[in-house]
């Protein structure tokens, strides 16, 4: 089986293809998939597209990358199936998903959040509407099987696509090891980890962090960004690099992933939770989209709606160590046995399977065709 993988970004650089297709590759390669790999921007059009102004050299760019697409659709007779992850241009209609249903090469379209909304990083926000939000839609009816990360995403997907299949996103357990011993020692470190874009989710915990310092002393480790001034709390902050995320995490003794009850959050596929339970870190999240699935509240992790209860939770984690590692390990256990890559990726062998066959038939029946 011979597959395309059109993907939006460079490899190994962010956590969308990393903890989905990336890491389903090496598996799927050793049970007789065969890829070629193309991606949209390098690393440095990336660091170009997210900083801040740059406008005129930002458009040249979105230039470059169209005709860089459509270079990489030659040949496509070769594939059985197209791999798409989100969409295959950055910005603008599903021009390069029309023109291969036309040519009638099957697409995979895969997606791990709510991206028919409009939603844009701050330093592109004036632009987002050239994102053309909307051409999801159009993209899951034109292709041939949607792959999604939840069943929130799936039943948007089911409006336009009836081959809907939900594959959580997944976490390597060979990379995410386990920690051996539980830290009991202060001060008790709460950490969070994600990203410019998305701190501001954790900045809505700052008065449950504030009341938690005054009774007890902690340290809040933030990663994905540089700098997270917190009155009365002792924090350090690092952005993320790929070399140094699972040390990072190693220092973390309880993970906290609030999130805003809104459809954007609901899209979202609880990776933040799954990558401290792969690590052994007791987990506290707000019960939001996949998170009320991943968490059994005080059992593998604790769900926490209300200020009081984030307050009351954490207290808890500091003061018990007993109970971090009953967390802990719980939280490792249910990532082993239901969103391990190795678990989750014989069933995108299966979808892909299912599209090369329909793809086969489709071949055997315009060579008959030819030959009557």
């Amino acid at each position: 089986m011979h597959v395309l993988l059109l993907l939006p970004y460079a490899w190994d650089t962010v956590p969308g293809q990393r903890f989905r297709i990336e890491q389903w590759y090496p598996w799927l390669r050793e049970n007789g998939v065969q890829f070629d790999i193309a991606t949209l921007l390098t690393a440095d059009e990336q660091r170009l597209l997210y900083s801040q102004g740059q406008a005129p050299q930002k458009a040249l760019m979105m230039g470059r990358t169209l005709v860089r697409r459509l270079g990489q659709l030659r040949n496509l007779d070769r594939y059985d199936a197209v791999w798409l992850h989100r969409a295959a241009l950055m910005a603008g209609p599903p021009l390069v998903e029309r023109a291969l249903a036309k040519r009638g090469v099957p697409v995979i379209m895969e997606f791990d959040d709510a991206i028919y909304l409009t939603d844009t990083a701050q330093v592109n926000r004036r632009w987002g509407f050239l994102k053309f939000a909307g051409k999801t839609s159009e993209i899951c009816r034109l292709s041939t099987h949607v792959v999604v990360g939840n069943q929130f995403l799936a039943e948007y997907a089911r409006q336009f696509n009836s081959n809907v299949t939900i594959i959580p996103t997944t976490i390597d357990t060979d990379t995410y090891q386990p920690r051996a011993t539980y830290r009991d020692e202060s001060p008790v470190v709460i950490g969070w980890s994600g990203s410019r874009t998305t701190v501001a989710h954790l900045r809505t915990l700052d008065p449950a962090l504030k009341r938690v310092a005054a009774q007890t002393p902690v340290r809040l480790h933030v990663i994905g960004t540089d700098s997270y001034p917190l009155e009365g709390v002792e924090t350090y902050a690092a952005n993320w690099t790929p070399q140094t995320e699972l040390e990072q995490l190693e220092r973390f003794d309880l993970g906290v992933m609030p999130l805003p009850d809104e459809e954007w959050a609901r899209g979202k596929c609880g990776l933040k939770a799954l990558q401290y339970m792969a690590a052994g870190i007791p987990t506290v999240t707000s019960p939001v989209g996949v998170n009320s699935d991943i968490i059994r509240d005080g059992s593998n992790g604790f769900l926490c709606a209300t200020e009081d209860e984030w307050v009351e939770r954490m207290l808890a984690l500091i003061r018990d160590v007993r109970l971090r590692e009953r967390l802990g390990r719980a939280g490792r256990t249910t990532v082993e046995n239901t969103y391990a890559a190795r678990v989750q990726a014989p069933q995108v062998l299966e979808v892909l399977q299912q599209v090369s066959r329909s793809r086969g038939l489709e071949r055997l029946a315009g060579s008959t065709t030819k030959a009557a």
